[in-house]
């Protein structure tokens, strides 16, 4: 089965790589915004950095998608 718009997998260990996150105002591609994004550094399977910050999306947070990642219209 081909797989379209995904990743491939990693098939060996790898010891440094960026981990990143991000959450958005929901799950629908063409509306959904940014509001925050995070990463990982990892090197020698060790954390060396992190970074966190928040997007104002311009636009009002859903109730449902505060209820899924806690963040909220007045924090962005």
């Amino acid at each position: 089965m081909e797989r379209f718009g995904k990743g491939s997998a990693v098939r060996k260990h790898v010891d440094d790589y960026c981990v990143v996150d991000l959450e958005t105002t929901g799950i629908y591609l063409r509306s959904a915004r940014i509001i925050e994004i995070a990463a990982i550094k990892v090197r020698s399977n060790e954390v060396v950095d992190v970074f966190n910050t928040l997007v104002n999306p311009q636009c009002t947070i859903p109730a449902d998608a505060t209820a899924i990642n806690n963040i909220s219209d007045e924090m962005v």
